[in-house]
């Protein structure tokens, strides 16, 4: 029998996890089921809420307890190190908030062993605001622009065993693992999935934390990002020299009006200064991107339950 670990990160959503795990529990998944619940920092312990419930039907049930909030996606890479600790045959990584259906773990788990790659869950239908998919739209739209790749697909993923390992290997999974799939070129299925309504209260990613989000993804393609402002930064500024280049000869053929041409290219030559002062900026931020993704937490590990 194969062998599965649902990695689940959590951040004070007691109600929404208690919730998850009998509805994990009622699939009845012919699997060795290690149950990873991250705890991100909450205010009550998730390891006491989990010792009340029955997880007879649960091989065993790991609570990673992290101390302090390191934010969404570094709770995944670390349920993800201690899945490849247990040798999973396949690992899910979902959402604790119902947003991530527990009825979808069959179809990814069945595309993933058919093909032994990586399925990810394309979005269908989504509940949030219209501001919120506008945000979202633009999100995407901006991500296909600057790294060329398209981001349609978030977190609910399931992976080979092999290939979670070359995943989590990779230095960027800990800061956005979408982006970090694609990094990585990996084969991958697309499995369009509805998204789940909340189980209880309200989501908590709203527009600010979805710009931070968006730019820790751009951030996996630092490299890449950077060359494209380049690249654009030169164009402008092309642009911007032959423009006070013609202005000049404006001036100098006596058809320009007296003062405006030395006030445009006044401003035009600050804009200039400002376009090779933030490419700079951004060049000398790549060493310091590289570094960031180096740090190490050690984190609390609490066995709950085991049935081995």
């Amino acid at each position: 029998m194969y062998s599965l670990s649902i990695i689940v990160p959590v951040y004070n959503d007691d109600q929404c996890i208690v919730k998850l795990i009998h509805k994990i529990r009622s699939l009845q998944l012919d699997f060795r089921l290690h149950l990873i619940i991250v705890d991100d920092c909450s205010f009550k312990p998730v390891h006491l809420i989990i010792e009340e419930l029955n997880l007879d039907s649960i091989e065993s049930v790991v609570c990673l307890q992290l101390p302090c909030n390191m934010g969404h996606q570094f709770a995944i890479s670390e349920g993800m190190k201690k899945a490849l600790e247990l040798q999973s045959d396949f690992t899910i990584v979902m959402d604790s908030d119902g947003e991530d259906s527990p009825s979808s773990i069959r179809p990814l788990l069945q595309r993933t062993i058919e093909t032994d790659e990586i399925t990810v869950a394309a979005r269908g239908k989504r509940y949030e605001s219209i501001k919120f998919k506008t945000f979202y739209f633009f999100y995407r739209l901006i991500f296909l622009f600057f790294t060329g790749k398209k981001l349609k697909f978030g977190n609910f993923s399931a992976f080979p065993g092999e290939k979670l390992k070359n995943i989590y290997n990779i230095e960027t999974c800990s800061i956005h693992l979408p982006a970090t799939i694609l990094k990585s070129k990996l084969p991958y299925n697309v499995l369009k999935i509805d998204r789940g309504k909340r189980y209880f209260g309200f989501s908590k990613m709203n527009l600010t934390s979805l710009v931070f989000h968006w730019l820790k993804g751009l951030s996996v393609f630092s490299s890449l990002v950077i060359s494209r402002l380049l690249i654009l930064s030169a164009f402008l500024i092309v642009t911007l020299l032959l423009t006070i280049i013609g202005i000049l000869i404006l001036k100098f053929t006596g058809n320009a009006s007296p003062g405006w041409a030395s006030n445009l290219i006044t401003a035009l030559f600050i804009i200039c200064f400002q376009i090779c002062s933030l490419s700079f900026i951004s060049i000398l931020s790549i060493p310091y991107l590289q570094a960031s993704k180096e740090k190490v937490v050690i984190e609390k590990t609490v066995k709950v339950f085991d049935h081995s």
